[in-house]
């Protein structure tokens, strides 16, 4: 399994979020996030093997990722109550993956991290963005299949406290993550 794929475990993982409070303010925004969002997963559902694949998810998270930076721009980082759960969720999965953009990834975790304490963003996320940027990483959200059906995380930073780190977040401990993701990576080389 290849990096790209976590993300759609993250947001199999999230299972409940905060509650908003009411209807969204923008549904012009969260349709438009959503939609970025359902483009950003139809191409990384290809089998991403061809110069040609490659070449057009490379083109998705150029266009979104600028989209996202003016979005961002204009009006903050989309949290849950200017658009949705959902939509604040795609805005994330969006960023993480602007891989080509630490900048932006970094400025958009930092918008994050107020947005998570008031309620307004999602703990897990900025963990996986977290992760996705840094190295070490310290909740052990990202890695790589090391060998048929077994995945393992990259360096983590002080590894004896990393399970109450994901929890603090959402998300299992570590070895059952392990297992979990295990599953995805293709059973033979």
């Amino acid at each position: 399994m290849n990096m790209l794929r976590c993300c759609v475990l993250a947001t199999f993982l999230a299972g409940g979020l905060p509650a908003a409070a009411g209807p969204p303010v923008d549904d012009a925004l969260r349709a438009e996030l959503l939609q970025m969002r359902d483009e950003d997963q139809a191409v990384r559902n290809l089998a991403l093997q061809t110069q040609e694949e490659i070449e057009k998810l490379q083109a998705v998270d150029d266009r979104n990722t600028a989209r996202l930076k003016q979005i961002v721009a204009t009006h903050g980082w989309p949290t849950i109550s200017l658009v949705g759960e959902d939509a604040a969720r795609a805005a994330w999965l969006l960023a993480q993956h602007a891989d080509h953009d630490r900048a932006f990834q970094r400025e958009v975790l930092a918008l994050m991290a107020p947005a998570v304490d008031a309620g307004e963003a999602v703990a897990m996320d900025h963990a996986y963005l977290w992760d996705r940027i840094n190295a070490p990483q310290r909740f052990g959200t990202q890695g790589r299949c090391v060998g048929p059906g077994e995945w393992a995380p990259l360096e983590i930073e002080s590894p004896e406290g990393v399970d109450d780190r994901r929890a603090m977040v959402g998300l299992p401990p570590l070895q059952e993550y392990i297992a979990l993701v295990s599953g995805l990576c293709p059973a033979s080389d």
